[in-house]
């Protein structure tokens, strides 16, 4: 049975040509997607996409006591936010998939048997959990006995052949790792369910799998599994393990580093396209100094052979920029859109949004012009825009504290509430003749204007930010900010 196999079979997907590349994304559905596990699925995917080949869904959901239900939800609702459609399954009427473990109990049996029968696996009875690798198991005496392999209580320990297990992968190049570390480690638990490495091996086999690409952290299960496939008498896929994906500060990244989830970054309101360009160059170099890719873009162009070996940081400000690229492609109705959706989340609007507030927004867009990268950034730059009053913080107060600067903003309100023709240019006669007749340069006055209308120091110009507040709320919001703030504050 150590005898290899005939290798890969060309196999008939619904809808495809002939293939000869077939991956898996074979997540756990043990919580949130993790960026990083949002990366080995696209690039499993491009490379699906990119040799015409398969990409198959499987969540691997046999530990029963960190299965959450709703993970399914979210890995499957992920990967179609995304675009990332996989090719077969279970499903019915070309609705396919995904695979799940749990629903597949038969072939682990099937195959565990064969292993027992053969003298290279066997039934143990004993504390499995709490015994070491190189500690040998009094059970090994049942070498080919199969007694009550499958019942609870009674797990499957592989009869390990020591020597070196030696492969090349895709990316980390040659290993040569000592079998004798894993001991005899189990196939299946003392509950009856398949271990991760046994699972993957009987699944990815029957699967047909040509190619597995998963995280680095996986690279110490790739002898195991190879020491199955070899057992089972099965050809193993080519192996391609990816670097990590680390925070800024070197560390693994996680909640403390701030969004990690693919839901928290869909949720921000950036675009599916500009994650899946920013993750694809996390890992993986792109001919030439492009940086922008759209996904065809990204499928014509990936290959295994520029997939680095080190790890990458996650640089949030360069996702900002890339989605700000991406955000650029987009009508202006669609950019409004998702600052609506922003503002609505954020209880700021609520649904039904009336067509002339979605009219109003398509003004702020165009105001805002390049400074809206992303969907949660209105809460920065255009929340003022959908509210009544602005509280102005404390370190603001020196914008509007000099008694010039009050007394010119004085002069500009009551300008501004005679205005008849409510335009930028009207709007910017009244501030920089209210500054002149106070000695100021406009530039003091503009600033004051800008935090006492939007609590903010940046945004649009300041006479198109004053018309689109309106001519009684910039009247009446100034007034507000010379009440709040107190002169020669400091």
């Amino acid at each position: 049975m150590r005898s290899p196999g005939d290798g890969p079979q060309k196999c008939q997907v619904p809808g495809r040509q002939t293939l000869t590349v077939r991956v898996r994304f074979a997540p756990s559905p043990t919580g949130y997607m993790h960026v990083g596990n949002v990366r080995t699925a696209l690039f499993n995917w491009l490379f699906a996409r990119s040799k015409n080949g398969a990409f198959i869904l499987r969540i691997e959901d046999t530990d029963l006591q960190r299965h959450v239900e709703e993970a399914i939800h979210l890995i499957t609702e992920g990967l179609y936010w995304l675009g990332m459609d996989w090719d077969e399954g279970p499903g019915k009427s070309g609705n396919y998939g995904p695979y799940f473990q749990s629903e597949r109990s038969e072939i682990y049996r099937r195959d565990v048997k064969r292993l027992i029968e053969a003298g290279l696996a066997y039934p143990c009875d004993c504390e499995l959990q709490k015994r070491e690798a190189d500690t040998p198991c009094p059970c090994r005496d049942r070498q080919g006995k199969q007694g009550d392999s499958m019942k609870t209580g009674i797990a499957v320990r592989f009869l390990n052949p020591g020597g070196t297990t030696s492969f090349e992968d895709i990316v980390q190049g040659a290993l040569d790792i000592d079998n004798e570390q894993f001991g005899d480690f189990v196939l299946i638990k003392s509950d009856t369910t398949p271990t991760y490495n046994f699972a993957n091996v009987v699944d990815d086999h029957a699967m047909q799998i040509t190619h597995i690409m998963r995280g680095d952290d996986h690279l110490s299960n790739t002898p195991r599994q190879l020491m199955l496939y070899e057992a089972l008498g099965y050809s193993p896929p080519e192996f391609a393990h990816l670097p990590q994906i680390l925070a800024s500060d070197g560390h693994r990244l996680s909640k403390r580093h701030g969004a990690v989830s693919l839901t928290d970054y869909r949720d921000e309101g950036f675009l599916p396209e500009a994650l899946v360009n920013y993750l694809a160059l996390l890992g993986w170099s792109a001919e030439g100094e492009r940086e922008f890719f759209t996904p065809e873009e990204l499928i014509s162009q990936f290959s295994l052979s520029r997939v680095r070996k080190s790890a990458s940081q996650f640089d949030r400000q360069r996702l900002i920029h890339l989605n700000s690229l991406h955000m650029e492609q987009l009508p202006i109705e669609d950019q409004a859109q998702l600052a609506l959706e922003a503002l609505c989340r954020a209880g700021i609007l609520e649904d039904p949004i009336s067509d002339d507030t979605r009219d109003y927004m398509g003004q702020i867009m165009e105001a805002l012009g390049s400074r809206f990268k992303y969907g949660d950034q209105i809460l920065e730059f255009g929340a003022h825009f959908f509210t009544e009053d602005v509280t102005i913080k404390e370190e603001l107060y020196s914008y509007l504290s000099s008694p010039d600067v009050r007394n010119a903003i004085c002069t500009a309100q009551e300008a501004l509430a005679e205005v008849q023709d409510w335009n930028e240019s009207e709007i910017e006669d009244i501030v920089r003749s209210s500054a002149s007749q106070f000695d100021l340069k406009a530039a003091p006055l503009i600033h004051a204007i800008r935090v006492a209308l939007s609590g903010a120091t940046v945004g649009p110009s300041l006479f198109t930010l004053v018309r689109l507040v309106g001519q009684q709320r910039s009247v009446r919001r100034l007034q507000a900010a010379l009440d709040q703030v107190p002169e020669e504050a400091t």
